[in-house]
């Protein structure tokens, strides 16, 4: 099980990947509102407007145009690339509500 400091360093590296110039131009145009459900670890929402990491707040839970769930471990380990998200979503670890366009667009953050 992830601890609360692996957890929180996951998140900040999945938010630090916005400023990668590829990652930028990838998802230049996207705008979305992300619900994060890691069960354990709680809500957080993540704003995107026009490709641009605008905030995250935990336990704001906002409309959102994509929902992503899973447990705190399987995001550190997807994050730290310890397991294929792939292979999560297709055991069922990783659930998602929403636009698959939306979720592949968000493939160099997240996974």
């Amino acid at each position: 099980m992830a601890t609360k400091e692996e957890f929180e360093t996951a998140l900040n590296k999945m938010v630090s990947r916005f400023k990668d110039p590829e990652v930028q131009a990838s998802l230049k145009g996207f705008t979305a509102t992300i619900l994060f459900d890691f069960k354990e670890a709680g809500k957080y929402t993540l704003w995107i407007e026009d490709g641009e990491y605008k905030d995250m707040k935990a336990d704001v839970i906002a409309d959102s145009t994509l929902k992503i769930t899973m447990s705190a471990d399987t995001f550190v380990k997807v994050i730290n690339k310890q397991t294929n998200p792939i292979k999560e979503y297709t055991l069922g670890r990783i659930k998602t509500k929403g636009s698959m366009s939306d979720l592949l667009r968000l493939r160099k953050v997240m996974f």
